[in-house]
């Protein structure tokens, strides 16, 4: 069946299926799971705050927590399962790549999650305004792909490329990235952007800002 994963403000972790017939919709984590689950046991007394979600694979999901500043995994089969994945669960945002609890983030919502065919963890780090690359494994790796930490709008090769608070994300079938700017910094953002992995981007909408005026 087609199944849309989805999250809520008060921190649950809803399963839509749209498998034939009306929509159904299911509560895959509960409100308080996360809490219960993963905060509280690393000393965070704050609500969770779920703020970005993709599909890994048959088995889980991977959920970006905004709360804690880390990657969740959400086990597809098992209601009310959640684990640490990757990045330093604190309250206290950061921006460090590396191995395991040298990962840090800084998340606001919303954070855009996309997963490849290889696994790789596409991570719009929307805080630090970059975009990161996560390999899971024993130990989770991390390493920014392009920003550059602060907000801007330089364009050309991804070493040299700025963002402004990617919010959203989308994958072409040729392989290209497309990501949403909304531009809290002020210094860019409100754009509609191109990335090729490991070569330049190029934006594709500059008008977008208009387009986003609107619709806000």
């Amino acid at each position: 069946s087609e199944t849309l994963y989805w999250i809520k403000s008060d921190g649950s972790i809803h399963a839509l299926d749209l498998g034939g017939g009306p929509p159904v919709d299911s509560v895959l984590v509960a409100p308080g799971v996360i809490e219960s689950s993963v905060l509280l046991p690393a000393g965070l007394s704050v609500q969770a705050g779920p703020a970005g979600i993709a599909v890994f694979d048959d088995q889980f999901l991977i959920v970006a927590d905004s709360s804690s500043n880390s990657l969740l995994s959400v086990r597809r089969d098992l209601p009310d399962t959640v684990a640490p994945l990757a990045g330093l669960l604190s309250t206290v945002p950061g921006y460090s790549d590396g191995a395991g609890g040298a990962i840090r983030f800084n998340f606001s919502a919303p954070v855009p999650l996309l997963v490849d065919a290889f696994g790789f963890v596409y991570v719009g780090d929307s805080g630090n305004h970059v975009l990161r690359r996560v390999e899971l494994g024993a130990i989770p790796e991390s390493v920014t792909l392009t920003g550059s930490g602060a907000p801007g709008d330089n364009s050309g090769p991804l070493t040299v490329t700025e963002l402004d608070t990617p919010s959203g994300r989308a994958a072409s079938c040729t392989g290209e990235l497309y990501l949403v700017e909304a531009g809290v910094g002020g210094l860019g953002g409100h754009r509609l952007v191109s990335l090729a992995i490991g070569a330049e981007w190029q934006e594709v909408a500059d008008t977008f800002e208009a387009a986003w005026t609107q619709a806000r």
